[in-house]
């Protein structure tokens, strides 16, 4: 991935920045044809956080497809391109990772899933998911993409 000729100017709000200089990453690089399972994939990961969200506001997911004259399939299909933009930027983090060399020490995992395990102290089932194995890899990538994004961003914002 060739950062040159990428310039974003620094924008106020840090995730903004962020989401500038991923957006302008995946519109100036190169892809092969994305695969169609990766896309479904990302479009129902998509639609299960609109689902979550909704009930987390202790709202009926059927109704808010009802007030919004939609189905499921509907959703679906208008998050293709967000989906598509969504999968090209984890495989630019994930190629540049990979290049760069970039990946989180032990002990920042260790200290992240501790933070993890404090703000659900009370949920032991979410302090299962964090123990786990799935947990630690979910942290180790999570850690691993802010890594990547911070050192994009220092690479290529203009101040």
């Amino acid at each position: 991935v060739a950062l040159s000729g990428v310039v974003i100017y620094l924008f106020r709000d840090k995730q903004k920045q962020e989401i500038a200089v991923m957006n302008e990453l995946v519109k100036n690089s190169n892809f092969d044809d994305i695969p169609d399972v990766l896309l479904t994939a990302e479009t129902h990961k998509m639609l299960h956080e609109l689902q979550s969200s909704i009930e987390r506001q202790n709202l009926s997911f059927d109704d808010y497809l009802s007030n919004i004259k939609k189905k499921k399939s509907d959703l679906l299909l208008e998050f293709s391109p967000e989906a598509v933009k969504r999968v090209k930027s984890a495989v630019l983090i994930r190629e540049i990772a990979k290049k760069e060399q970039i990946e989180p020490k032990d002990s920042e995992v260790i200290e992240e899933q501790t933070k993890m395990l404090n703000v659900y102290k009370d949920d032991t089932d979410t302090q299962e998911r964090v123990r786990s194995d799935e947990g630690l890899s979910y942290i180790r990538m999570t850690l691993r993409n802010r890594k990547v994004i911070k050192f994009l961003t220092e690479k290529i914002v203009k101040q």
